[in-house]
């Protein structure tokens, strides 16, 4: 078990260590493109959100409403 945790660690080291080949500031690029709907979201109109909701609530096939599993 103890030769995993070393494996783990040396493998954390190479990634982030200080003889990593991956300097550090880009891994600020990893973490942006990671997180790029949080950061920057997209414009939505009341008539996107509107259709959304219809087309959740409706199958949109034959008008039925959906029902809700139980």
């Amino acid at each position: 078990m103890d030769r995993y945790f070393e494996t783990a660690a040396a493998v954390v080291a190479q990634l982030f260590g200080p003889d990593s080949a991956i300097p550090p500031w880009a891994w600020l690029f990893v973490l942006l493109a990671v997180f790029w709907k949080l950061v920057v979201p997209e414009p939505r109109t009341a008539e996107d959100r509107d259709e959304a909701m219809l087309s959740a609530m409706y199958d949109g096939k034959d008008g039925k409403k959906k029902r809700r599993k139980k």
